[in-house]
Parts: C-alpha cells; structure tokens; sequence
C-alpha cells in the first residue's frame, strides 16, 4: 500500500466543512470567483490547481478542504508522537499560508462546483480465459496482509512480505512448508543478488511520519538464508529497491524509494565499504513509487526514470549528465487525486521505441471508483515524449505484469484492482495483445477469492512458461463500503494470503477441463494450510 492516510482531523469529518468556517453566509457568485481566484494562487504552490470534478462533493467538504486547511496551517490538529516530525518537515505550515475568512471562499468554490456523485462507464461482462490455472492457497490468520510477492527466476521460490505477521516468507510449489527469513516489519522489495538478497520495508504498514523503514541483506547459506543483517534503518515508509554500482567503483550501491507520508525522498546510498553508506538525494519529496534504471536518451549513460506520487503525481526521466550529475525533465504530471501506483516502459507495439505503460488506482479519501482510475498505454514519439493510445477503466488499478504470457511474440498484460467496491471482474484482467486488432480484454478466474495488491510473473513451476503470483490486502481504505461487508466478512474467514497463477499455455483445453475436475476434487494442502482450485 502506499498512502492510505491515517489521518483523523478531530470533528471535523463528523459534519461539513463549508457549513463549519461560513457561519450564516451565503456565497454570491462573485464569492465563487472569488474562490476560484485564490486557487489558482494557493491550489497549485505543491501539485497542479486541481479541478473540482475530480472527486465527489462530499469527498471536497468532508475530507480534502479540512486536510488542506490543516496542512495550510489554518489550525493544529495533528498527530501525537508525529506532529513535530510533520512540523518540522516544512510540508505542514506553523504559520497560515492565509486567513481562513479567505480560505472559505476557495471551500466554497469547490464544493459548489463539485458533482454530488462521479460518473463511471457502464461495465460489460468479459470473458473468462483459460490461459491461468488458478491455485488459490489459504493460511489460517486473521486477516491476509500481504505487501509483496516476488518471484525468483533462478529456482522459482516465491518471496511474500506479510503485515500479518509482519515478515519475509519464502515458498516453493515443489517443497511442503514455508521458510520464514525475517520477522517484525513489512517487506515491500526483494533484489536478488548471488551471494543473497536485499530487502526493504518499513516497520508498520500504515502511513506514518515515524521514521521505521529499513534495508536489510540477507546471506544464502546453501539452500537456504542466514541471518538478517541491516544495513539502513531510520528511514521513512520504503517502496522501491535497486542494488547497483551507482558510481563506477566495483561496490554494490542502494537506490531507495522512501514513499513516506508527508516526508519521504529519493536517494541513492553509496558503498563505503563495511557497511557503511553514504546518502546523496536525487529528489527530495515523498511519493517515490517506482524507479527504472536504463539508457533512456541512448547516450551511453545509465538515467533513471522515476514515478512520483502523492500529490505530485509526475513521472520524472532523470538525465546522466555523464558525470553522476542528474538533470530533472518533467514527462508527465496528473492532477492530485490521480493516485499512480506503477509504470514500466516497455516496447508494446515493437517500433523500436519505448512505450510508457502506467496504472492509477490510489485512493486515500475514499473508495468509490473514479472514472480517470485504470490501466494506460502511451506510445513513445520520441525518447521522452509520449502519447496516449490505450485505456482501460479498472476500479483501484494498482500493479500490472507486462510478459509474453502466450508466446506469439509480443508483450500481453495482467492488472489487479485493489479497490473493495471494484467489480469481480475487474480484479484480475488479462490483456491480450493482439498486434494491430488492438487488445482483447478477459478476465481471470478466481478473481473473487481475494483482494490483490501486488502481481508479479515468473516461471513457478519449471516449464520455462511465465506464471503469476499475486498478493492479497484484505484491509485498507474503504474495506466494507459500497454494500462489501459480506465480501470483506468472506475474506476475513478464509485469507487468501497470496494466489498462484499457472500458465497453462499449449496444453490441449480437454486437459486443462480434467485438471480442473481432478483438483476441484482431491488437492489439500499441509497442517493448517488448504490448497483449492477455483473452476
């Protein structure tokens, strides 16, 4: 998860805003102006001006104006233990930014001009495909928590970071058990090295300014891991790891996500030998999402592209300037409420450039779908330019893997909607790419069984085919709204802990029927672990 806020601004959610700061006045039009004007000044100092279509008018008077009034510095309502890590964070204002008998008329303009409700597309039910046999393997738990899943190409082990209990796990479809390699935090990243793997996380896994986050390195010993040694600690909310030699000196350097809360950065950590690291700050903001390291101006030097969340809501490339200096160029920026949570850049339609794939489906004020949340192919033009050709609503679209899953010689796609009111349907999406027909669009079976955060694809089982393993979150924002606590209450009694997605491709569909029947019939699994095929 990334940003699901904790926030709680006393009283404040419990009636409405506007009504709260106007007392008994009544907005003229020229009041609304008014209102719009001062956004333009005061809505875009952090992030673009948003527009007041973006959420519902209740989300404006209930949620975003009275946390924008706090972070403005209009009134002090945060945080216990937090609070002077916030203030001294600068994010949040000691000071008012501006009275607050001007901050009603930018209240005022946007709940008026609000809608009461988003408009969504009218969803059409897809087609199943027989391409995934679905393993579904449950763990007995209170709830299923998990915040990765990380396949391993050399030998197939399954890496889970859990919440619940906080640890890393690691599983193998051809051996019994589970292997526990660290305990008490929530891992979001695992790089495997030869010698062993790196991992990172964070202490707890709701937002918080406490600084919990970590890197650890685990040793292989054999066929298995040794003890865990740490590396980095102090940090804030990790999201995204990569192990490299940064600069040229023959050592392994970290390059670190740290998302955050209201306080996070992007930085990489040289190797002094030792243990040892020294930080340099590549973008000090929170946000960081996900970062690419490649060519990508084709001069022969290594950039990095970097997505940005939070508010920002930008994609940065981040230009080598041959010397270790990197030079900002801005490649795409959404409005606040986009939610970004993945890219990648990838060549999809095989012109020999790349092509920018995105999904957004972050929500923190709400669950409700958002007709702008969804699936994003944007053809490459030029090297840092990038033009929308695909898209795909999903409720909460959260992660995507991009592979060849039926080896006709392009690159097909699998997305999860994380989002408890998304339809079924939505939850597990398989993208076709049918070359010049476009994308045909089916969904996965199972989907039901849990509520997926994470996909990642690999060869699990041995037969050089690309298989799936998601991971499942059953908590989060908006668990049990929209009508859902009977599917919420579901989950709760049988967690799917994470959901293994074999690639059935080139079997005959007279086997993939047998199987089916047989597994549906006969397939348990261990003590305390029963393994069921969803039809």
């Amino acid at each position: 998860m990334k940003r699901f806020t904790g926030t709680i601004l006393l009283g404040l959610c419990l009636f409405s805003f506007l009504s709260a700061v106007r007392g008994q006045q009544r907005f003229s039009k020229a009041d609304l102006q008014r209102g719009s004007e001062l956004a333009d000044t005061y809505c875009s100092v952090c992030h673009l001006r948003p527009d007041p279509g973006i959420v519902s008018r209740k989300v404006w008077d209930l949620k975003i104006l009275p946390n924008m009034a706090a972070i403005m510095g209009l009134f002090d309502e945060f945080y216990g233990d937090e609070k002077e890590n916030i203030l001294k964070s600068g994010k949040v204002l000691r000071k008012p930014l501006l009275p607050m008998d001007q901050y009603k008329y930018i209240a005022a303009y946007y709940v008026s001009h609000a809608p009461r409700e988003l408009t969504l597309e009218p969803r059409q039910r897809l087609r199943a495909t027989d391409l995934f046999r679905i393993h579904t393997r449950r763990f007995v738990q209170p709830l299923a928590m998990d915040a990765l899943a990380k396949v391993d190409e050399r030998n197939g082990d399954v890496f889970v970071g859990s919440a619940n209990p906080g640890g890393l796990q690691r599983m193998n479809v051809f051996r019994q058990g589970v292997d526990v390699l660290a305990t008490n935090y929530v891992p979001t990243r695992v790089v495997r090295v030869d010698d062993g793997i790196y991992v990172t996380g964070m202490k707890r896994y709701i937002p918080t300014e406490l600084q919990e986050g970590l890197v650890q390195f685990i040793p292989r010993e054999g066929d298995g891991y040794g003890e865990p040694v740490t590396l980095l600690d102090g940090l804030p909310r990790t999201s995204d790891l990569h192990i490299l030699d940064m600069n040229g000196d023959g050592r392994d350097d970290i390059l670190l996500g740290m998302f955050g809360f209201y306080t996070g950065r992007f930085s990489w950590f040289e190797n002094l030998g030792k243990r040892k690291f020294r930080e340099h700050v590549l973008f000090d903001r929170s946000g960081a999402v996900r970062a690419i390291v490649k060519d990508l101006n084709s001069d022969g030097h290594r950039d990095i592209a970097v997505l940005i969340a939070q508010e920002i809501e930008t994609l940065y490339f981040l230009i080598n300037d041959g010397t270790g200096k990197y030079d900002a160029e801005v490649i795409m920026r959404q409005h606040p409420a986009w939610g970004y949570t993945n890219f990648e850049l990838v060549d999809i339609n095989q012109d020999g450039m790349d092509d920018l794939l995105t999904t957004n489906g972050d929500f923190d004020y709400d669950a409700p779908n958002r007709p702008y949340h969804g699936f994003r192919i944007y053809n490459g033009v030029a090297w840092n330019r990038f033009e929308e050709a695909f898209f795909h609503e999903i409720g909460g679209a959260y992660d995507f893997a991009a592979e060849d899953f039926d080896a006709d010689g392009d690159v097909d796609i699998v997305t999860v909607g994380y989002t408890p009111v998304a339809l079924d349907s939505e939850r597990l999406l398989y993208f076709e790419n049918r070359s010049a027909k476009g994308f045909g669009v089916l969904r996965i079976r199972g989907a039901e069984e849990g509520r997926w955060l994470q996909v990642d694809a690999g060869d699990v089982t041995g037969d050089g085919k690309p298989d799936l393993v998601l991971s499942c979150n059953v908590a989060g924002p908006g668990t049990g709204t929209g009508g859902n606590f009977r599917r919420y209450d579901n989950w709760k009694a049988f967690p799917v802990a994470n959901l293994i997605l074999e690639n059935t491709r080139g079997e005959t569909s007279a086997r993939v029927l047998e199987q089916r029947l047989q597994e549906r019939a006969s397939l348990r699994g261990g003590a305390g672990t029963r393994i069921r095929f969803i039809p």
